[in-house]
């Protein structure tokens, strides 16, 4: 993240967690509102998106520590800001963390919205073209099969 040392000093003062501290209390819940809305109805719906944002976080910072050749150690604020939704800190060997923000879209399953595709989400993240190092996490939440040669990234400067 390309930050001035203002900027620097407030995301390093961030409270960070592993993934696995931010998904003890959510992931119960997050599972409930996807497997049985009815079960989640006391909840509002800013509630359960602030819930599936923070289970989406949680995924993708599991991943990222746990995926393919990591050897970063990883943790994630979720910090609503107008550009971003979370900042990933990436530590490789004890050295200077370095923050990914990432902004969190989600593909809602089929009962919530039949007709919106992944390239409608993409086309979403044309707002943020002046954020060149943005990160961006689309979480398939549906049955669903595509071809990825066949999206449409013209015009996005994310990662």
């Amino acid at each position: 993240m390309q930050v001035n040392a203002i900027q620097r000093r407030q995301v390093r003062a961030l409270h960070y967690l592993t993934p696995e501290e931010l998904g003890y209390d959510i992931i119960p819940v997050a599972e409930s509102i996807i497997e049985n809305r009815e079960a989640a109805r006391h909840l509002t719906g800013k509630q359960r998106k602030e819930y599936l944002e923070k289970y989406q976080a949680a995924l993708l910072a599991f991943m990222f520590k746990y995926g393919a050749r990591s050897i970063a150690d990883v943790t994630v604020c979720v910090l609503e800001d107008s550009d971003f939704d979370c900042i990933l800190r990436l530590i490789h060997n004890g050295k200077d963390a370095v923050y990914k923000p990432v902004q969190l879209k989600q593909l809602v399953n089929h009962d919530q919205n039949d007709h919106v595709e992944v390239q409608t989400e993409i086309n979403k993240l044309k707002k943020y073209n002046s954020s060149h190092d943005l990160f961006v996490s689309i979480w398939v939440n549906r049955d669903v099969a595509f071809d990825l040669s066949h999206l449409d990234f013209n015009g996005l400067r994310i990662e």
